[in-house]
Protein backbone atom coordinates (compact mmCIF):
# COMPACT_ATOMS: atom_id res chain seq x y z
CA UNK A 1 0.00 0.00 0.00
CA UNK A 2 1.51 3.13 -0.95
CA UNK A 3 1.32 5.86 1.45
CA UNK A 4 0.05 9.68 0.82
CA UNK A 5 3.51 11.58 0.48
CA UNK A 6 4.26 8.13 -2.35
CA UNK A 7 1.19 8.68 -3.71
CA UNK A 8 2.05 12.90 -4.21
CA UNK A 9 5.41 12.40 -5.56
CA UNK A 10 4.24 9.93 -8.15
CA UNK A 11 1.90 12.66 -8.89
CA UNK A 12 4.38 15.64 -9.30
CA UNK A 13 6.61 12.63 -11.70
CA UNK A 14 4.02 12.15 -14.07
CA UNK A 15 2.92 15.85 -14.26
CA UNK A 16 6.80 16.60 -14.98
CA UNK A 17 6.67 13.88 -17.77
CA UNK A 18 3.45 14.86 -19.27
CA UNK A 19 4.82 18.59 -19.03
CA UNK A 20 8.53 17.95 -20.70
CA UNK A 21 6.52 15.45 -23.55
CA UNK A 22 4.63 18.63 -24.15
CA UNK A 23 7.08 21.17 -24.32
CA UNK A 24 9.42 18.67 -26.27
CA UNK A 25 6.17 18.75 -28.83
CA UNK A 26 5.92 22.65 -28.96
CA UNK A 27 9.37 23.11 -29.93
CA UNK A 28 9.36 20.37 -32.83
CA UNK A 29 6.49 22.24 -34.60
CA UNK A 30 8.30 25.30 -35.77
CA UNK A 31 6.60 25.09 -39.64
CA UNK A 32 3.95 27.83 -40.77
CA UNK A 33 1.80 25.29 -41.44
CA UNK A 34 -1.38 25.40 -43.35
CA UNK A 35 -4.00 25.03 -40.76
CA UNK A 36 -4.56 21.42 -41.68
CA UNK A 37 -5.46 21.49 -45.06
CA UNK A 38 -2.70 19.49 -46.31
CA UNK A 39 -0.40 19.79 -49.82
CA UNK A 40 2.50 22.12 -50.01
CA UNK A 41 0.37 25.40 -50.57
CA UNK A 42 1.40 26.65 -47.10
CA UNK A 43 -0.13 30.27 -46.28
CA UNK A 44 3.36 31.67 -45.40
CA UNK A 45 5.51 29.60 -47.31
CA UNK A 46 4.17 29.58 -51.06
CA UNK A 47 6.22 31.72 -53.46
CA UNK A 48 4.29 34.19 -55.45
CA UNK A 49 0.74 34.03 -56.61
CA UNK A 50 0.17 36.00 -60.08
CA UNK A 51 -3.28 37.37 -61.12
CA UNK A 52 -3.76 38.01 -64.65
CA UNK A 53 -6.69 40.94 -64.88
CA UNK A 54 -9.71 40.42 -66.61
CA UNK A 55 -11.10 41.89 -70.14
CA UNK A 56 -14.14 41.83 -71.99
CA UNK A 57 -11.57 42.31 -74.94
CA UNK A 58 -11.59 38.73 -77.28
CA UNK A 59 -7.72 39.50 -78.44
CA UNK A 60 -5.48 39.91 -75.19
CA UNK A 61 -2.29 39.17 -73.99
CA UNK A 62 -2.33 38.06 -70.41
CA UNK A 63 0.26 36.62 -67.88
CA UNK A 64 0.15 33.56 -66.00
CA UNK A 65 2.30 31.24 -63.75
CA UNK A 66 3.36 28.63 -65.71
CA UNK A 67 5.51 26.90 -62.38
CA UNK A 68 7.28 27.90 -59.38
CA UNK A 69 8.56 26.48 -55.98
CA UNK A 70 8.73 28.99 -52.59
CA UNK A 71 11.66 30.77 -54.17
CA UNK A 72 10.96 30.90 -58.08
CA UNK A 73 8.53 32.40 -60.50
CA UNK A 74 7.92 31.16 -64.16
CA UNK A 75 5.67 33.44 -65.71
CA UNK A 76 3.80 32.78 -69.44
CA UNK A 77 3.05 35.51 -71.51
CA UNK A 78 0.11 34.18 -73.82
CA UNK A 79 -1.85 35.82 -77.00
CA UNK A 80 -5.55 34.59 -76.32
CA UNK A 81 -6.63 34.42 -80.17
CA UNK A 82 -3.93 36.46 -82.22
CA UNK A 83 -3.83 35.49 -85.74
CA UNK A 84 -1.50 35.82 -88.08
CA UNK A 85 1.53 36.87 -86.13
CA UNK A 86 4.89 37.54 -87.43
CA UNK A 87 6.87 39.05 -84.69
CA UNK A 88 5.95 40.28 -81.28
CA UNK A 89 7.65 42.69 -78.75
CA UNK A 90 7.28 44.18 -75.37
CA UNK A 91 8.35 45.11 -71.98
CA UNK A 92 7.43 43.67 -68.66
CA UNK A 93 7.93 45.62 -65.56
CA UNK A 94 8.12 44.40 -61.95
CA UNK A 95 9.00 45.39 -58.69
CA UNK A 96 13.16 44.65 -58.50
CA UNK A 97 13.10 44.37 -54.85
CA UNK A 98 10.21 41.33 -55.20
CA UNK A 99 11.28 39.45 -58.15
CA UNK A 100 15.11 39.35 -59.75
CA UNK A 101 15.20 37.94 -63.24
CA UNK A 102 16.93 34.94 -64.35
CA UNK A 103 16.08 33.34 -67.76
CA UNK A 104 13.23 32.95 -70.36
CA UNK A 105 12.30 29.40 -72.24
CA UNK A 106 11.26 29.85 -75.74
CA UNK A 107 10.16 26.33 -75.94
CA UNK A 108 6.10 26.56 -76.84
CA UNK A 109 6.36 29.74 -78.92
CA UNK A 110 3.69 30.26 -80.76
CA UNK A 111 5.84 32.25 -82.99
CA UNK A 112 7.29 29.20 -84.78
CA UNK A 113 10.65 26.82 -84.39
CA UNK A 114 13.77 25.53 -85.64
CA UNK A 115 14.81 27.54 -88.97
CA UNK A 116 11.70 29.50 -89.17
CA UNK A 117 12.38 31.51 -86.01
CA UNK A 118 15.02 33.98 -85.14
CA UNK A 119 16.76 33.77 -81.99
CA UNK A 120 14.50 35.73 -78.78
CA UNK A 121 15.79 38.86 -77.86
CA UNK A 122 15.65 39.00 -74.12
CA UNK A 123 17.17 41.95 -72.32
CA UNK A 124 16.75 42.30 -68.44
CA UNK A 125 19.93 44.32 -67.62
CA UNK A 126 19.66 47.68 -69.68
CA UNK A 127 17.25 48.65 -66.94
CA UNK A 128 15.91 47.18 -63.33
CA UNK A 129 12.71 46.17 -63.30
CA UNK A 130 12.14 45.18 -66.71
CA UNK A 131 12.33 42.65 -69.06
CA UNK A 132 12.41 43.40 -73.11
CA UNK A 133 11.55 40.83 -75.47
CA UNK A 134 11.75 40.88 -79.06
CA UNK A 135 10.38 37.61 -81.11
CA UNK A 136 10.02 37.39 -85.03
CA UNK A 137 9.67 34.93 -87.44
CA UNK A 138 13.06 34.36 -89.80
CA UNK A 139 11.51 36.67 -92.85
CA UNK A 140 14.57 34.77 -95.15
CA UNK A 141 13.04 31.80 -95.22
CA UNK A 142 9.14 32.48 -94.49
CA UNK A 143 6.22 35.51 -95.35
CA UNK A 144 3.76 33.65 -93.21
CA UNK A 145 1.78 34.54 -89.98
CA UNK A 146 0.94 31.92 -87.57
CA UNK A 147 -2.06 31.77 -85.16
CA UNK A 148 -0.91 32.08 -81.56
CA UNK A 149 -0.75 31.38 -78.25
CA UNK A 150 1.88 30.91 -75.81
CA UNK A 151 4.50 33.68 -76.82
CA UNK A 152 7.56 32.59 -74.08
CA UNK A 153 8.17 32.31 -70.60
CA UNK A 154 9.99 34.38 -68.31
CA UNK A 155 11.44 33.29 -65.00
CA UNK A 156 12.59 34.75 -61.82
CA UNK A 157 13.77 34.73 -58.33
CA UNK A 158 11.26 35.46 -56.09
CA UNK A 159 13.70 37.96 -53.65
CA UNK A 160 10.97 39.81 -51.30
CA UNK A 161 7.68 40.09 -49.99
CA UNK A 162 4.77 42.00 -51.32
CA UNK A 163 1.75 42.81 -53.13
CA UNK A 164 2.97 44.19 -56.41
CA UNK A 165 1.83 44.62 -60.07
CA UNK A 166 3.61 43.00 -63.25
CA UNK A 167 2.56 45.38 -66.07
CA UNK A 168 3.52 45.41 -70.24
CA UNK A 169 5.25 48.90 -70.66
CA UNK A 170 6.64 50.99 -73.91
CA UNK A 171 6.43 48.79 -77.15
CA UNK A 172 4.46 45.72 -76.71
CA UNK A 173 2.40 45.04 -79.96
CA UNK A 174 2.31 42.07 -82.19
CA UNK A 175 2.69 42.57 -86.22
CA UNK A 176 1.22 40.25 -89.12
CA UNK A 177 3.95 39.39 -92.22
CA UNK A 178 3.23 43.66 -93.65
CA UNK A 179 3.98 44.94 -90.22
CA UNK A 180 0.37 46.02 -89.56
CA UNK A 181 -0.38 45.82 -85.80
CA UNK A 182 -2.07 43.29 -84.59
CA UNK A 183 -4.89 44.59 -82.45
CA UNK A 184 -4.61 43.61 -78.68
CA UNK A 185 -5.44 44.67 -75.13
CA UNK A 186 -2.57 44.02 -73.22
CA UNK A 187 -3.33 42.58 -69.42
CA UNK A 188 -1.24 43.79 -66.39
CA UNK A 189 -1.27 41.65 -63.41
CA UNK A 190 -1.18 41.49 -59.72
CA UNK A 191 1.86 39.77 -58.07
CA UNK A 192 1.98 38.59 -54.39
CA UNK A 193 4.82 36.82 -52.71
CA UNK A 194 5.36 35.41 -49.27
CA UNK A 195 8.64 33.34 -48.71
Amino acid sequence: MMSARGTLVQARFLLATVAALTASMMLGCTSSGDGGAGGTDDFLNRGAQVSSDTTAALEYVRLEKVSGDRDSACIGVEAIRAFNVFNASFTLSYDPGVLRYTSFDPAGTCIGSGAEVLPPLVDATTTPGNVVVGLSRNGAITSTGVDCGQLITLCFDVIGDGDTRLTFTGNRQLQDPTGTPVAMQWLGADLTTRL
